[in-house]
C-alpha cells in the first residue's frame, strides 16, 4: 500500500501553530484495506518556548468539543519534536510496500 491519512491535531489555524499530535493510518484506495497506524504526542510547551503559537479562539473550540474529542489532546505520550518527525519518518519507511518516492499522504 502506497497511500497514508494523515490527521494533524493542532492549537492553531496558522502554519506556525503548536501541533499536538500527529495520527497516519496506511491504507489502499482501491480495495479499501487498512493497514497499520501510527500516533505519536509533541510536547506542547518545547514548541511554544520556540515560537510556535497557540491560538485562544481554537482553545476555546476544543474546549466546547466532547469529552471523548478532547481526549485527543491528552491520551498519548508526548515526545520532543524531532523524535515525533523521527519515529513518523521511520513508520512510513518500515510500512510502505513501495519506493518512498512513490508514497501518497492525503
Amino acid at each position: 500500500m502506497r497511500d497514508i491519512m494523515v490527521d494533524i491535531e493542532t492549537l492553531g489555524t496558522d502554519t506556525n501553530s503548536v501541533v499536538v499530535s500527529i495520527s497516519a493510518v496506511i491504507f489502499d484506495l482501491t480495495s479499501g484495506k487498512i493497514g497499520s497506524s501510527f500516533e505519536i504526542g509533541i510536547d506542547i510547551l518545547e514548541q511554544a518556548l520556540s515560537g510556535g503559537i497557540i491560538d485562544n479562539s481554537t482553545i476555546a473550540w476544543w474546549a466546547s468539543q466532547s469529552k471523548e474529542a478532547k481526549g485527543a489532546l491528552t491520551r498519548i505520550e508526548s515526545h520532543s519534536v524531532g523524535k515525533s518527525l523521527e519515529s513518523f519518518n521511520k513508520w512510513v519507511a518500515k510500512n510502505s510496500l513501495s519506493n518512498l518516492k512513490d508514497v501518497k499522504l492525503w
